[in-house]
């Protein structure tokens, strides 16, 4: 099975509450590009958020971010970590770049990336009172 639906099957799991399935499965992959590395990198950190350890996810996706670079989908649940944790320093400066990364590099994002970044930052702009970003 190739990395790709690896990866899905994986993330349902997840999203079926199946995360000592799918931490198993995350552990056997094995990725070979960079991409693919961020990847099972930023999904161990999603595991351990549904877990409830916010803390942990947080560092594991920083780790990612900072080790195999700039993806929007890891800095959009990145994000979420730092607002739950209250990090809001680092809360504001990453939505601040996710939205600049989402106008530069708009023509190159699947249209599910696109969409569901631009509903975290819009949820994020309501939440800091910037109803207009937020609305636009």
């Amino acid at each position: 099975m190739k990395f790709s639906e690896e990866i899905s099957r994986i993330n349902l799991l997840i999203l079926n509450g199946q995360l000592d399935q799918a931490e198993s499965d995350l552990q056997k992959l094995t990725p070979l590009s960079i991409a693919e590395k961020r990847m099972q990198a930023h999904f161990h950190g999603i595991v351990f958020f549904n877990r409830g350890d916010v803390v942990v996810a947080k560092e594991r996706m920083q780790w990612a971010l900072h080790t195999f670079g700039e993806n929007v989908n890891l800095l959009r649940d990145l994000i979420v970590c730092q607002y739950h944790l209250q990090d809001m320093m680092g809360f504001r400066g990453n939505l601040s770049r996710l939205e600049h990364l989402l106008v530069e590099k708009q023509a190159e994002l699947s249209s599910r990336s696109l969409l569901e970044c631009e509903l975290m930052v819009g949820k994020f702009l309501e939440e800091e009172a910037r109803l207009m970003p937020a609305l636009a």
